[in-house]
């Protein structure tokens, strides 16, 4: 294989910035879609395999982002909503 076929560690554009989730999401929908439906040779199975690895892992690393920001919102919001405690007496 050539030194090419390592996949970057974060999907990038064309134009060198990050993907955004849907990107990334869209791109990962495509490989899957080929890899069911194409019939590729062995090298190209595998890197597709490798690039769809990627961007999944890129998904969840930004969904597991996405999370934290909600739950810091929410903390910053309602500490209580997050907690699920009160110090309220009925």
């Amino acid at each position: 294989m050539s030194g090419n076929s390592t996949p970057p560690s974060v999907p990038v554009r064309e134009t060198g910035d990050p993907r955004t989730f849907e990107e990334s999401l869209e791109a990962l929908h495509q490989i899957v879609a080929q890899l069911e439906t194409e019939s590729l040779s062995l090298d190209d199975t595998i890197r597709k395999f490798r690039e769809g690895s990627v961007l999944a892992a890129e998904c969840l690393r930004q969904i597991d982002e996405a999370e934290l920001r909600v739950t810091e919102l929410a903390m910053e919001t309602s500490p209580l909503a997050v907690t699920g405690t009160s110090d309220q007496q009925p």
